[in-house]
């Protein structure tokens, strides 16, 4: 199928349909400016300082953190295998595979 071309009149009439619309975007939108805002411009002597010390606090935080984890988890997996051994050794639970 090919297009249909547009007649002058029709395309008279686009381009005002358009052009109202455009009025009515601008009329009713706020209008915001640029050159009302203000930037605070801080000297470079109030710059933050970086302190090597406060990275080796943060690492370290950070490794006690995942030594926490390991060890939660870690005694987690440890509680259930001893659940799981006491209920097979008192016959509560029968797996009858590997001789449980």
């Amino acid at each position: 199928m090919s297009k249909k071309r547009k007649t002058r009149k029709q395309k008279e009439q686009t381009t005002i349909r358009h052009a109202e619309q455009l009025q009515h975007i601008h009329i009713d939108a706020p209008v915001y400016s640029v050159v009302e805002l203000k930037t605070k411009k801080t000297p470079k002597s109030e710059a933050p300082k970086i302190d090597i010390s406060t990275f080796e606090q943060k690492d370290a935080a950070y490794l006690r953190h995942d030594i926490v984890a390991i060890t939660a988890a870690s005694g987690i997996i440890v509680a259930f295998n001893i659940l799981l051994f006491v209920l097979l050794t008192s016959g509560v639970i029968r797996l009858n595979f590997l001789g449980y």
